[in-house]
């Protein structure tokens, strides 16, 4: 997270998506920018005082269902291609 030292508002949240399967792993990153709020606002959360799950609300709330959904989608699309590849690299010697 980025934030004012000033006052502890939160001003970016960094995160990372991701899903196991087994030994197979799919993962996702991201950042948002979270509205200035006063210290005053009712609603203000210091850093100190953010939760995991707050953040983790901040970031959904951010993206929105739909793009949730697609993120969601999106991973567990990548262990399905690491399960079941269709591509390799390498060379026939």
């Amino acid at each position: 997270m980025d934030r004012n030292l000033s006052d502890g508002l939160v001003t970016t949240v960094h995160w990372t998506a991701t899903k196991t399967d087994g030994d197979y792993v799919s993962s996702a990153y991201g950042s948002i920018g979270l509205p200035a709020k006063d210290s005053k606002d009712p609603n203000f959360i210091s850093y100190e005082s953010i939760t995991k799950a707050k953040a983790i609300e901040w970031v959904k709330g951010a993206m929105g269902d739909e793009q949730v959904v697609a993120l969601e989608t999106n991973l567990s699309n990548q262990l399905d291609a690491q399960k079941h590849p269709t591509r390799a690299t390498g060379v026939p010697w």
